[in-house]
Parts: C-alpha cells; structure tokens; sequence
C-alpha cells in the first residue's frame, strides 16, 4: 500500500479534522440515549408540514426540460428572483442574478472576485464559524471586527475602523446575523457602507434569514438589494427561504454603480462558465417552489415565535436572559458571570441529554453563553429548554478554569 506524505498534499487542507470533546460526547451519548438537540438546523429534519409532493410534482415537470448551459443561470429562474425581491418591495434586475448551487459557493465565487491571495475581507463578530473555512480556501484573510451588545446589537465604530486596512476588499455583513439574530439598523448601515466607499471596497451582504425578521414588513428597509451607492453583492437562496436546503439552488443579486455592477457580472459570468454547478431541474421549478415557500414561512415564523417565548418565559423566571434579536433561526442564551460554555454544554450532554452549542464557537467572547436553535418541534425544543434550565438553577455551576 502506498506511503501517503505529508508532501503529496497542499497546506490549505492541512487543518484539524479530530472532533473536538463536545463532540465526542455527543457522539456518545448519542449510542446511548435519544438527545434532545437544541442545535438542530436542518429543516427537513423538524416536521414541517411541507407539501412534498408538490415539490416532487415541479421538480419531475423541471427534469423534462432539455439542457441549455447558462453560467449565471436560466432566464425564468433569474426572473423569479426578482419577482420574490418584488413580492417583498424591493426592485431587482433579472439581469443582476446570478445562481449557485449554495452560498458557500457564492462565497468562494465573490472572494476570489473581488480579493487577491492574501487580501482581506472585513466581518463582524460573533457570527458563524464557517466564513474563516471559506475565506481561508479562497486564500484570503478574515479581519473581524467585534460587534458591542447593549441591549441590542451594535457596531463599535473603533473596532470597525481598526479591522480596515489598505489590504480590505470586502466588507461582509449577515441579517439576520447566525447566531445573534441582529440586523444592522440604519445608522449602522450607514457606517458600513460608508467605510466600504471610503476603501473602495465592496458589500457582501448575507440574508438567507431574512424572510424570518420578527417584524416582515421591515425586510425591504433591512435587504441591501436596493443599495445603490456602492458595489453590493446579496446572497440568498432555497435552504432557508423555503427550507429547502437538499434543492441546491442559491442566489447573488449584484447592485450598485451600474459600471461596477456592469463589470462584476461579465466576470462572475466567466468564473461560472468553468463549473456550471445548478441542475437545471430546480431552476426549471424555481418559480414554483418560491411561491410554496409563502406557505412554509408562515408555518416556521409560528414556530419561531412559539419557542422563542417558551425560552425567555422560562430563562426570565430562572435569572437567566435571551438576549434581544431581530430574527432568525437562533437565540443566544447568557449564563451566569464566571460559568464555562464549553463546560456547561459538556454536563447538558451528559447529564441532561441536551445538545445545545457553547457561545465560543461563534467568537461569542463578553460574556458566557450558549446559542439554541429555535426550528425544533415545539415539543421538543421546550422539553430540552426545561432540562437546560433544570441544570442551570442549582448549585454554582462549572466554573472557568
């Protein structure tokens, strides 16, 4: 059998691949005993009545279609993304859209577009862990810049500034943000766009949460689909819109100074043309399924709400505090003053049976906490409420250190 070198491989996918302990705990208890996981994500897992067979139905009518190779995507596919944008009141250019498989590939696809090796690409923390894996493959730099919590989440104007340098190509912001929840408000948009006009940089602005905002009416106010005074890329896509992450159909919507825009879209058309990455299927039944999503949303906005009260009626008469989100499919839990996240998720396992996520993974840093996922069965999300706050009432509880 051959000698596998260290040589044979190259260093950017040299990274760390054994499971950290929460991991292997879960793992464990897994073996053992039926968990109540509070990070579950995953919304074909959390019995969501979704018509399955009328997605079968627009899927099978899509697989008849013949195949025309389009790099940025077919025409009626790009057409029924901006007639979702307009269902919400935000106007968008069929012939700004461009579709991938994923966001993760929208990532790579505008990281290499806009970055050379070794530039940088400015986001807020805390958020989600998987932007150091993406940068971090297009061979770019992640600058973070702390965000402060007041009650809500804000800017910190000096970590802003701190974060740019000469090097910045992008500046990337998530609404509503995984795992706070928060959107940027309008003074802090503000801020953002004017710190990436000042660098002549571009906007990258995630919003695959956005249809969840506890407050829909406010969604064409919040997208960054209707920025016009700099370079902006908006990603969404079928995972979250219509929970429909196995589809395999995302979206980038390019708006801004219409040269730049103009010049972003015959390259971003080059690069896809190397991979052509969307079945043509889904994008065949795009229109079909964005109109069923309507239904889906509603459903899920319920359950949102629905368990997001249970937690903080529960956490409020524990001394415990949620703390305040815009929207999305998390919330952030705060733990007493010298407690380990990581510990206290360890003992929920163990001793409880509760999977929920340390606040560290996510550069949660100012104070303890661990992040739940909101999408569960309402049955089983407050069943595993009520056993993490029936361990985090008694005693002092683990300690950091």
């Amino acid at each position: 059998m051959p000698v596998v070198h260290d040589g044979m491989f190259s260093r950017r996918t040299s990274g760390p691949r054994e499971p950290n302990p929460l991991t292997r705990a879960i793992a464990e208890a897994r073996a053992r005993f039926d968990l109540w996981d509070l990070t579950e994500s995953n919304p074909t897992r959390v019995q969501l009545p979704m018509d399955r067979a009328a997605v079968a139905a627009a899927l099978a009518k899509g697989a008849e279609a013949d195949y025309v190779p389009a790099p940025l995507g077919a025409d009626l596919a790009r057409e029924a993304v901006a007639d979702y944008y307009s269902r919400r009141g935000v106007a968008v250019d069929p012939a700004r859209v461009m579709l991938t498989a994923t966001t993760s590939e929208a990532y790579a696809y505008l990281f290499r577009l806009l970055a050379d090796p070794g530039e940088e690409v400015v986001a807020a923390t805390p958020s989600y862990p998987l932007f150091s894996a993406l940068a971090e493959a297009a061979e770019v730099k992640l600058s973070p810049h702390a965000m402060l919590y007041d009650g809500r989440w804000r800017l910190d104007p000096p970590a802003l500034a701190a974060a740019l340098s000469p090097r910045t190509r992008a500046l990337l912001t998530v609404g509503p943000n995984n795992p706070t929840g928060s959107c940027l408000g309008p003074v802090d948009r503000r801020r953002l766009v004017q710190a990436a006009l000042t660098r002549g940089a571009a906007v990258i602005s995630d919003e695959v949460f956005l249809d969840y905002l506890d407050a829909p009416e406010r969604f064409a106010a919040t997208s960054f689909a209707r920025e016009a005074e700099t370079l902006t890329f908006t990603l969404s896509g079928l995972s979250k819109v219509a929970a429909l992450p196995h589809l395999k159909l995302s979206w980038v919507v390019v708006n801004g100074p219409p040269e730049q825009a103009a010049e972003a879209m015959d390259r971003l058309e080059h690069m896809a043309d190397t991979f052509l990455s969307v079945g043509t299927p889904v994008q065949e039944a795009l229109p079909r399924l964005l109109e069923q999503a309507e239904e889906t949303q509603d459903f899920l906005r319920g359950r949102l709400w629905e368990n997001g009260d249970h937690l903080r009626d529960v956490a409020r008469r524990a001394g415990l505090t949620v703390r305040a989100r815009d929207g999305g499919w998390y919330a952030v839990l705060d733990l007493p003053d010298g407690w380990d996240d990581e510990a206290f998720a360890l003992e929920l396992v163990t001793r409880a049976q509760v999977v929920v996520q340390p606040g560290y993974l996510f550069d949660l840093e100012d104070r303890p906490a661990v992040v739940l996922s909101l999408l569960p069965a309402p049955e089983v999300f407050q069943e595993g409420v009520d056993r993490l706050i029936s361990l985090a009432l008694p005693g002092p509880g683990p300690k950091d250190g």
